[in-house]
């Protein structure tokens, strides 16, 4: 990473750039970040993001294009979310894990991706301490240690190759998986009687072209059915 300003004509489809706050700031002092389209903030609203800022007291501004920010009043704090969101939660996460202090986060995701993401900071030297599931404090550090790590299987493309091949009477094997981070899809399958069954750290999943059964089910945070595959279960 060789530049604070985040190029505009990507970054502003994807609803991540702002995981980059923590790691411009630190390494810059200030970070430009792009706005994201108007549809992706439907989907992410960004004052969750904008909220944590004013939290840890960044300044900022904004033009039409950019979120401009400064490090200069940046300090440990108090983040609270009032809805449970894993972007807002990676987001604060890897921005406490550079400031002197504590910061202490509540109503935290406790989505598997976010886990992993806390494991990975602990591993580099960020000390993070439990007080409950979703509440937690970070003691950051400006000193990282190096290490080798191999990011776990996205659940969320377990779920859409899954659909997929019951959608085309395929059969597919999916690997590695980890059975409890799929529980809630699992059921679902259960649910409207698709073919699956796990194999080890493996999840076969296999269709000859019969009908399911209608249900109804809710969307929820994660241990339940999460949003991002709300489209993918519809279409089945």
């Amino acid at each position: 990473i060789d530049s604070y300003k985040v190029p505009l004509k990507n970054a502003k489809k994807l609803r991540t750039v702002y995981l980059l706050t923590g790691v411009l700031l630190h390494r810059f002092g200030k970070a430009y970040l792009p706005k994201i389209s108007e549809s992706l903030t439907n989907i992410s609203p960004i004052n969750r993001i904008l909220e944590t800022w004013d939290s840890l007291q960044i300044i900022y501004h904004e033009d039409e294009d950019y979120y401009m920010l400064s490090s200069e009043n940046l300090k440990s704090g108090m983040v609270n979310f009032k809805n449970v969101s894993n972007i807002a939660s990676a987001h604060a996460l890897i921005l406490a894990s550079s400031l002197s202090g504590d910061t202490v986060i509540n109503n935290i995701s406790q989505d598997p991706d976010i886990n992993e993401l806390i494991l990975f900071l602990k591993s580099i030297g960020v000390h993070i301490q439990y007080f409950s599931p979703d509440k937690l404090k970070i003691t950051g550090t400006n000193v990282f240690k190096n290490v080798n790590w191999v990011i776990a299987s996205d659940k969320t493309e377990i779920v859409l190759f899954s659909v997929a091949a019951l959608m085309t009477n395929g059969n597919l094997l999916i690997k590695p998986v980890v059975r409890e981070h799929l529980t809630s899809f699992s059921y679902f399958l259960m649910k409207i009687g698709a073919k699956f069954e796990f194999e080890d750290d493996g999840l076969k999943v296999w269709s000859s072209g019969e009908n399911f059964e209608q249900i109804s089910t809710n969307i929820s945070n994660y241990p339940g059915l999460i949003s991002d595959w709300q489209p993918l279960l519809t279409l089945l």
